[in-house]
């Protein structure tokens, strides 16, 4: 066969692009044309991707990125032919940054260790005043309060006497300065005198001195209490100079007159039946005497009953002579007051030893009715192991109760002893028309 391009024999022109290339063939069997135009095909590619390809520039064709161990990584790598490489991420101490992508505002950084990281924050603000204070090897130092400062905020310093005071109160720093003005001691002890000849001491005014003169100094007194001389010596009091304002009249009985002494009279009790009697005591004048109104016994009630009062009980008896021994119910003993006036004078006498383990207390209750009988103030009180050998007399004369006529009257006698109490042989009281 003649090839129809080159008009060569044993030669068929090239199925693909056209050119002066030709296809051989033995003359009798034509070659395989797939096998033959695929490796002519492979041919042509290899010569245009030679001729198209990106040329190097100073050989570089290849770059990509790694943030090994310093923490960061990247992004839009490798780069063939052209693009950007993006960094991200937080760098660590080691290499120079601080391990932290968030802190807290105003918060210090210190040293850590490889448990804790390399750098930590010291996560607390502290507030103001406090120090930032080390918590010794392995912990991290935090804010504290101040140690050895104490409590007080401010100093002030007062002056008295002739004694200025500048520069008080301090509150945070400053000096407080003192100055002496006039000075007037209320009293001087233990004075010393130096010097040549014999000095003098002079006190003007009222002031008083106390001290020891050893003999060798003149003391000169002027004013309220005038006077001169050495060691001990006479001293004027001016008259007229000791006036209600200077003594001291404060509430007590220690310079009041007795029969032993001249002196103040006594506080007076606010009751016009008393008068001060030649005791220098003030009390109520018998039979009206000194001018005072008089007092009549209206009754007299003397009662005998010689008896006991259980252990631990209440016992009540009447006044009248026929009343009968103590009862444990007090309507069965109760009696009239048949009088309006005043009873006191409250007597009893008793006999024996009350028990040591309790009192015997004995009450003048009375009332305008049985149902309204009440504890009044004159009550008798025989204390616990009292003695009464084989007869005491017992009383109480400081108080006295108002009655009036029909009011109902009783007298309780209270047992708090664990056993029998001592023996009460009777009572004895006055009703008067003056309390």
């Amino acid at each position: 066969m003649t090839c129809s391009q080159c008009s060569s024999s044993n030669r068929i022109p090239c199925p693909i692009f056209l050119n002066t290339n030709c296809i051989v063939y033995n003359g009798s069997t034509l070659p395989n044309l797939a096998v033959t135009v695929n490796e002519r095909l492979n041919s042509i590619l290899s010569k245009i991707d030679d001729k198209f390809s990106t040329p190097s520039v100073n050989g570089v064709t290849y770059v990509a990125f790694s943030g090994g161990s310093t923490g960061l990584s990247s992004t839009g790598g490798p780069i063939t032919s052209s693009g950007t490489i993006t960094l991200s991420g937080t760098l660590v101490p080691a290499n120079g940054g601080t391990g932290k992508s968030s802190y807290t505002p105003y918060a210090l950084l210190a040293g850590g260790t490889l448990s804790t990281s390399a750098l930590q924050q010291i996560s607390s603000l502290g507030t103001v005043g406090q120090l930032l204070t080390s918590n010794g090897a392995g912990s991290l130092p935090s804010w504290q309060d101040a140690s050895g400062t104490g409590s007080v905020t401010s100093v002030s310093v007062s002056g008295t006497n002739g004694i200025n005071v500048a520069g008080s109160p301090i509150t945070t720093s400053g000096i407080i300065s003192l100055s002496l003005g006039d000075i007037t001691p209320s009293s001087v002890n233990g004075i010393i005198f130096t010097g040549s000849g014999t000095p003098n001491l002079f006190i003007t005014g009222t002031s008083l001195i106390s001290g020891n003169n050893t003999g060798d100094q003149t003391i000169i007194l002027s004013g309220d209490v005038s006077g001169i001389g050495t060691g001990a010596f006479a001293t004027t009091i001016s008259n007229g100079v000791i006036t209600e304002v200077k003594q001291l009249l404060s509430d007590n009985t220690t310079n009041n007159v007795s029969t032993s002494k001249h002196g103040y009279v006594p506080k007076a009790t606010g009751d016009s039946t008393y008068y001060l009697d030649a005791t220098g005591a003030w009390s109520v004048p018998a039979g009206g005497g000194g001018g005072g109104t008089s007092y009549d016994t209206l009754a007299t009630w003397i009662k005998n009953i010689n008896s006991t009062i259980p252990a631990s009980s209440t016992r009540y008896s009447g006044i009248a002579a026929d009343a009968g021994s103590p009862d444990s119910t007090l309507i069965n003993r109760a009696f009239v007051f048949p009088n309006s006036g005043y009873v006191k004078s409250f007597f009893a006498i008793v006999a024996g030893t009350q028990p040591a383990s309790g009192a015997l207390d004995i009450t003048l209750m009375k009332g305008a009715s049985v149902a309204g009988i009440a504890n009044t103030a004159l009550t008798i009180n025989i204390p616990l192991s009292t003695s009464a050998g084989a007869g005491l007399v017992v009383s109480d004369t400081t108080h006295s109760i108002s009655v009036s006529a029909g009011d109902v009257g009783v007298v309780k006698e209270v047992n708090s002893a664990s056993s029998t109490s001592l023996t009460i042989v009777g009572y004895s009281l006055i009703m008067t028309n003056q309390a």
